[in-house]
């Protein structure tokens, strides 16, 4: 429902994405993320985990030493700190959020409550991300660029459903497309195809995606004409050697770079896809 403000015309309803940068709204509710964090680990007596969280920040973010993180009374508030400070660029605060993902995942040893806790974390980042209009999500416990929860259902599903192979290139293509400050798009792309590839390889037993999206229907794999001709384009796209995508690398000199955006839809294209073949009978 449109708010007072959007209803009478203060403020024009927009859903413009919030994208690099982090305004004070944003910010806050990052923090905010932060101190239930640490109210998650008092309330099922982790006292200290927060402590050591907040220390490996210190050392292993801020490069700090790590005698000087405790006078053995109070320690910096780091995580918060950092995320408040006009001096850091947005792509480093997020790379904080990265960080503190994969410590609490790395330590889920220490006690069955912290994947929990960490997964409570991740939840309430992506509920205050969409609610604030933030264009980035946690998927596969990395920050990625997103434009809709449906997208996201799309990449997850299929790195969840997928045989190791195939799993492996969505999570390179994701990895790639969320590398910070700039990601690499052009082989995101080669990774998202390449999913496509190995799956439709693995159905078919053919050599080549080509070869394998004719012989999809032998196998009991039928799908429209008009469906693998697009297919067969995208997959020709990421073959032009024009765009070098797949072979020559980029140069400066007037040749077409790809952008995030073409890497965001190409990795979710091709996990739909992948999700498409399975429901279609693949393996």
């Amino acid at each position: 429902m449109a708010s007072f403000s959007e209803r009478y015309g203060y403020v024009k309803p927009s859903n413009m994405i919030i994208r690099e940068h982090i305004p004070i709204d944003i910010q806050n509710a990052i923090c905010s993320c932060y101190d239930r964090l640490s109210g998650n680990f008092q309330k099922y007596c982790l006292y200290d985990f927060y402590y050591s969280l907040e220390c490996y920040l210190w050392t292993h973010f801020l490069n700090n030493r790590e005698a000087a993180f405790s006078d053995g009374k109070t320690y910096p508030i780091v995580a918060t700190g950092i995320i408040e400070d006009k001096e850091i660029k947005w792509y480093k605060k997020l790379d904080v959020i990265d960080k503190t993902l994969a410590y609490l995942y790395s330590r889920s040893q220490i006690s069955p409550m912290v994947i929990p806790i960490a997964n409570s974390f991740v939840k309430d980042l992506n509920s205050e991300f969409e609610r604030l209009h933030f264009a980035y999500r946690i998927v596969g416990r990395k920050i990625v660029e997103v434009s809709s929860e449906e997208e996201i259902k799309t990449i997850e599903t299929a790195m969840e459903n997928c045989r190791d192979n195939i799993k492996m290139h969505l999570s390179k293509a994701l990895e790639l497309y969320a590398k910070r400050p700039e990601p690499d798009a052009q082989n995101s792309i080669k990774e998202s195809i390449s999913a496509v590839e190995a799956y439709c390889r693995e159905i078919t037993g053919a050599k080549s995606l080509g070869t394998a999206l004719n012989n999809l229907s032998k196998k009991g794999v039928v799908i429209p004409k008009v469906l693998k001709s697009a297919f067969e384009m995208l997959y020709g796209y990421t073959n032009d050697a024009k765009s070098g995508i797949r072979h020559a690398l980029m140069d400066a000199d007037g040749r077409y770079v790809p952008s995030a955006e073409e890497a965001y839809f190409m990795l979710v294209t091709c996990s739909a896809f992948v999700n498409y073949l399975r429901g279609k009978g693949g393996k």
